[in-house]
């Protein structure tokens, strides 16, 4: 955003300044569920999506298993995004609240060839699968 006599204004480095001084603070806490449902979900990939995902399932009540193929979750933001861009401590922070709040991470596993599909419906009550692309696509 310009402003009319002064230079631009960095919305996104205001943001991240508040979010780190909240942190800080102690003010972002986690928000485990007051009760459970009894139900177990699967969440396959640990990318934006199924972080996402696995938070909002676990803050209402469900016992909630991140699958990840990697050996460190995160998927995009870890992988794909340099540290300049985003630094890896603002995930890892964002994983901390996670464990909190009870979702759990399984890494180093890879839905379909070290666990098959039909075991984890055996084994939870619901699967989403929230995997990304793991191929560029060229442009045409």
């Amino acid at each position: 955003m310009l402003a009319v006599n002064d230079e631009p204004v960095a919305i996104k480095e205001i943001e991240r300044a508040i979010v780190d001084h909240g942190f800080a603070e102690g003010w972002i806490k986690p928000h485990p569920a007051p009760s459970r449902t009894g139900k177990r979900v699967a969440v396959v990939g640990s990318g934006p999506a199924g972080m996402a995902a696995g938070q909002q399932l676990a803050r209402r009540g469900h016992q909630v298993v991140v699958f990840e193929q990697d050996d460190r979750p995160g998927g995009l933001l870890r992988y794909g995004i340099p540290d300049y861009k985003l630094p890896k401590g603002m995930i890892d922070r964002r994983l901390e609240q996670m464990a909190a709040e009870g979702v759990e991470f399984r890494c180093g596993v890879a839905v379909g060839r070290t666990v098959t599909a039909a075991e984890l419906s055996a084994e939870f009550d619901a699967i989403c699968v929230a995997i990304g692309a793991r191929q560029p696509r060229d442009l045409p």
